[in-house]
């Protein structure tokens, strides 16, 4: 009898103790869980996967739906680079139903999309200093606004803050005679260009 007390009571115990196991593992697994952590991409670049005379695209995080990627070249004497999040089409209306017209757009997918220029150059005409921007939009129809905003390091366009806008500029939309599926930066003579299902948005970086 004492026996058959003996192992109920430690059965018990190993029972209790699985249980409290079980509760501290679940509370460290919803701890934070999926807190979105913005981080510029910067520094050495690893070997590019597209190559063209004009520019160079690499994926920096390749790991996750919406890879990030940074295009970067030679426009005159500045280096110029664009690291974004770079979204598939998957079928959706993009323009004016997934992007909706009228409304700021983090140009890309997660963190903001960031525009780095090593030199004082101009952007459709108009000054931009050297430094890092975030590059929002504001799709239209038949025009869309460039913003250059300092506030470079934030998640997409949740804590855009229009007083931190450096430039605007005005840019065509042009139709591509091939959509693409996935959204890229292209670099073209001295020409910054969006690209992404049926569109391409072009804006011109000069010295004078």
């Amino acid at each position: 009898m004492m026996n058959f007390l003996i192992r109920t009571l430690c059965v018990s115990l190993l029972l209790c103790a699985a249980c409290t196991n079980d509760k501290h593992a679940d509370a460290e697994d919803t701890t934070h869980a999926h807190e979105p952590k913005n981080e510029v991409l910067t520094g050495p670049l690893p070997e590019p996967e597209v190559l063209n005379e004009n520019y160079q695209t690499v994926v920096m995080k390749g790991d996750i739906p919406s890879p990030r990627k940074r295009t970067f070249g030679k426009i005159d004497e500045a280096s110029v680079s664009v690291t974004y999040g770079s979204p598939s089409v998957r079928g959706r209306t993009i323009w004016g139903g997934l992007e909706p017209y009228g409304e700021v757009w983090r140009t890309g997918a997660n963190e903001a999309t960031v525009f780095e220029l090593s030199e004082n150059m101009k952007i459709q005409g108009q000054d931009l200093a050297a430094g890092q921007y975030a590059l929002f939009t504001i799709p239209d129809k038949d025009k869309w606004t460039i913003i250059f905003n300092e506030a470079y390091d934030q998640w997409g366009a949740f804590e855009y803050d229009e007083a931190k806008d450096v430039l605007r500029v005005d840019a065509t939309p042009l139709p591509l005679k091939d959509k693409k599926e996935t959204l890229d930066f292209i670099i073209d003579g001295n020409t910054v260009a969006m690209q992404w299902d049926g569109l391409h948005v072009p804006f011109k970086i000069t010295k004078e």
